[in-house]
């Protein structure tokens, strides 16, 4: 009964140690997360125009901003430009808190594009809502002209628009 007793008393001894050592191990390991948690942020994505023609360059642009007061807006990171689940490219978020990204390569029809931003220690990540941009033949430019240019006041002026 007493060697039972002495084999207990041993045992605990060693959990117990096993429990400072696993308790130093977790403190030490905790010295690696930030001191507050990352900021939520919102993104979303605008092009250049839509409709556009086929061939014609389209710039998107994604802006982030935090969600809440107390921090400044993102002015690092990475924006990744899809088309549905396809990677169309990536830019870098600067001062303005934007990526850009341009291309020429849309095919006609109607694109869903979305802009995920990568987050950092800071700020946390976040995907846009779909922005449809539309690749038509029917995209059009207006261009007015006029027949006197310039004019004098009360000189009659013809307008054409093409």
């Amino acid at each position: 009964m007493l060697t039972l007793r002495r084999a207990f008393a041993a045992m605990t001894v060693v959990l117990l140690g096993m429990s400072g050592a696993i308790g130093a191990s977790l403190m030490e390991g905790s010295r690696a997360f930030p001191a507050s948690p990352p900021k939520n942020t919102a993104t979303a994505v605008t092009s250049s125009g839509t409709p556009s023609l086929p061939g014609a360059t389209v710039v998107f642009t994604a802006t982030v901003q935090r969600n809440g007061a107390g921090t400044s807006d993102p002015t690092s990171g990475t924006i990744t430009f899809y088309d549905g689940a396809t990677v169309l490219g990536t830019g870098s978020v600067g001062a303005t808190h934007q990526a850009t990204f341009s291309t020429a390569a849309l095919a006609m029809g109607s694109h869903s594009i979305t802009g995920a931003f990568d987050g950092d220690a800071n700020f946390a990540p976040s995907v846009s809502p779909v922005f449809t941009q539309v690749v038509s033949l029917n995209a059009t430019t207006t261009v007015v002209v006029s027949d006197l240019n310039p004019s004098q006041l009360g000189q009659s002026v013809s307008f054409t628009a093409r």
